[in-house]
């Protein structure tokens, strides 16, 4: 198999590593989106996810912040490009400002998560370390 067939091989299955866990913290319908199959994706890989507009990319290197920009949202969709370089752990991109939206939505809910935020991440650490 030549290198540009096992880099798509290696990037789809990233994509579906990352639907598979959205779908494990409660966002059931989330999918790899099959670009053919369902019209443009519009630099979106991962559907599903309602309010996120999520790329996925496995590179040797991690990608520039820069390829948010690829990403075409509609309405409020937040973008997020979730990159991976080889033996690291995934990076989330987003803008800024959507992060300052997110963490006062935290902040609020402060009193209702502190107890499991913890063990959330430890249990998403081991599983982001099984990614390759």
């Amino acid at each position: 198999m030549n290198n540009g067939k096992r880099n798509r091989r290696k990037g789809h299955q990233f994509e579906r590593d990352i639907a598979i866990q959205l779908r494990e913290i409660g966002y059931p319908n989330a999918k790899r989106h099959l670009e053919y199959q369902e019209g443009e994706a519009n630099g979106i890989d991962i559907s599903g996810v309602p309010g996120f507009a999520i790329q996925c990319k496995n590179k040797q290197k991690y990608v520039s912040v820069n390829t948010i920009k690829e990403i075409q949202v509609e309405g409020f969709d937040i973008p997020i490009v979730i990159s991976k370089a080889k033996r690291e752990e995934p990076m989330a991109i987003m803008r800024w400002e959507d992060l300052m939206i997110m963490m006062s939505i935290l902040k609020e809910t402060e009193g209702h998560i502190n107890k499991t935020f913890e063990e959330r991440k430890s249990d998403r650490e081991k599983k982001y370390n099984s990614i390759d």
